[in-house]
């Protein structure tokens, strides 16, 4: 979904109601969509986010929270194939991301990281996951 669509229905609608779900397993594109999201594009600084905030929470499709809540028909249908094709620690990973992307705290140490960063300290992206935990980091 594009930035303007996500601008436009967080417009639209309550956006205090509104959570977005992620059915991505790439780390990269998946923080810098929910840092986008609930921040504002920080990244490129371009599109309908640019120095947005819209505030909203992200989840993976496949944190435990999420699959408690949809029906377990289409659970068996849609998503049990998915989620049994993951790796486990990846997924982990993953859900921890998340948790800390939606604490307050976090986000905010992360996003002074982001506008303060230094490409002599390394890739940014290994910093943001150092953050979240100092055993993550991006595959060479």
């Amino acid at each position: 979904m594009s930035q303007e669509n996500v601008a436009r229905i967080a417009e639209e609608q309550n956006k205090d109601n509104l959570i977005a779900i992620w059915g991505i397993s790439d780390i990269q594109p998946l923080i810098i969509g929910a840092i986008t999201i609930n921040k504002g594009d920080c990244f490129g600084f371009s599109g309908a986010l640019a120095n947005k905030e819209l505030g909203l929470k992200s989840y993976h499709v496949l944190e435990p929270e999420i699959i408690a809540a949809i029906p377990q028909t289409i659970y068996a249908q849609e998503i049990m194939f998915i989620e049994l094709s993951k790796d486990p620690s990846k997924l982990q990973m993953i859900f921890e991301i998340m948790r800390a992307l939606r604490d307050s705290a976090t986000l905010d140490k992360l996003m002074s990281k982001i506008e303060n960063h230094d490409e002599s300290s390394g890739p940014l992206m290994n910093e943001i996951l150092k953050s979240v935990n100092p055993k993550f980091a991006l595959p060479k």
